[in-house]
């Protein structure tokens, strides 16, 4: 008897996956080793009855209608036994069990919607805080002295604002002034382009 045997090869001979050499080389083992050639005998009788099946199965022709039947048999509210789940009680009890677990999924419902509510309002309040408590950005006053001066593409109606970047542009008939901080106020004379950088 051989020691090495080659068990784990012998699905290979059978599909026809190895190499000439290798296949020769196997074949020779299988007639010294009584073991192999045992294991070997058995996957060829187990594939020669798997050769044999069927290749395709055919369900009945009626299947349907036994299905069917099975269904509109059971009164409705039943409750149909699944294999492995063992219902205990009556058919009452299981219906107040049923209720129990819907007025479960109900009550899980509304505290989902009350918490959703409550992030909801968090969310919008810490929205207003932020914005209600930003710091106003650097601006100067401006006024209408005469006609409509423009603040960018807006026309000024009496007061206003200039931010950084704004341009503050007086046409041939208007007049602005400009309140500079605590500095003092300037006076935009017609067709005077400003932009406070």
């Amino acid at each position: 008897m051989n020691e090495h045997h080659i068990l784990d090869l012998l699905d290979n001979v059978i599909e026809g996956t190895l190499k000439p050499e290798q296949r020769q080389f196997i074949e020779l083992h299988i007639t010294q080793c009584p073991e192999c050639k045992s294991e070997f005998d058995r996957l060829n009788a187990f594939m020669s009855k798997i050769d044999a099946l069927p290749k395709e199965i055919q369900p009945p022709r009626d299947l349907w209608s036994g299905i069917e039947k099975r269904i509109t048999t059971q009164p409705r509210g039943t409750i149909i036994e699944l294999p492995g789940h063992q219902y205990e009680g009556s058919v009452e009890q299981q219906k107040a069990m049923r209720r129990e677990i819907q007025q479960g999924i109900v009550r899980r419902s509304v505290w989902y919607f009350r918490a959703a509510a409550v992030a909801l309002l968090f969310i919008i309040s810490a929205a207003l805080y932020w914005y209600l408590t930003l710091p106003e950005l650097p601006s100067w006053q401006v006024t209408t002295l005469e006609g409509k001066p423009k603040i960018g593409s807006e026309l000024l109606a009496a007061t206003g604002k200039l931010y950084i970047g704004d341009l503050l542009e007086t046409d041939n008939a208007s007049r602005a002034k400009l309140t500079v901080g605590k500095i003092g106020e300037v006076e935009l004379e017609p067709n005077t382009k400003l932009r406070l950088l």
